[in-house]
């Protein structure tokens, strides 16, 4: 239901990657506890673009924008710019902002199209926030980096 796609320089995204891709990961977590409950008919798919800010980006657009509705896939994205100051955060700090940027993104999708699909966003966003929360005392220290793509 939430799925995740990287754009950016290879800094970027490998620290992207170490909140998403690890064993307690956003994108891991959502794919373990929500990708296959349904929360309607009309959607199947929120794909969030996270874009983080580089060099190698012409045109960074730094606030949060919702696509069009593909009817044949029955899904929708929605872009999360992460800034480069972002970036320089803490794993937890920076986990805890794509987790409320992924939020937003749930509502921002609803604002837009909530009138027109049958789609329990309320029901979605409780099930993705369950899915990702994790305890207070959290070690990250003992989550390991998620390596780069570009490494074997």
């Amino acid at each position: 239901m939430i799925g995740y796609f990287l754009k950016g320089d290879r800094d970027g995204i490998t620290k992207i990657r170490s909140v998403l891709e690890t064993a307690h990961g956003i994108a891991t977590l959502t794919r373990e506890k929500v990708r296959d409950r349904r929360f309607g008919v009309d959607l199947n798919l929120i794909l969030v673009e996270i874009i983080a800010e580089s060099d190698l980006l012409i045109r960074f657009r730094p606030e949060m924008r919702v696509g069009g509705f593909r009817k044949g896939e029955k899904s929708t994205g929605v872009k999360i710019p992460i800034t480069k100051e972002m970036l320089q955060l803490p794993r937890a700090e920076l986990r805890s902002r794509i987790v409320q940027a992924t939020c937003d993104s749930i509502d921002l999708v609803r604002k837009k199209f909530g009138k027109k699909l049958d789609t329990d966003f309320d029901g979605l966003k409780a099930a993705f926030l369950d899915a990702v929360s994790l305890p207070q005392d959290f070690d990250w220290s003992k989550e390991p980096e998620a390596k780069s793509f570009w490494d074997k």
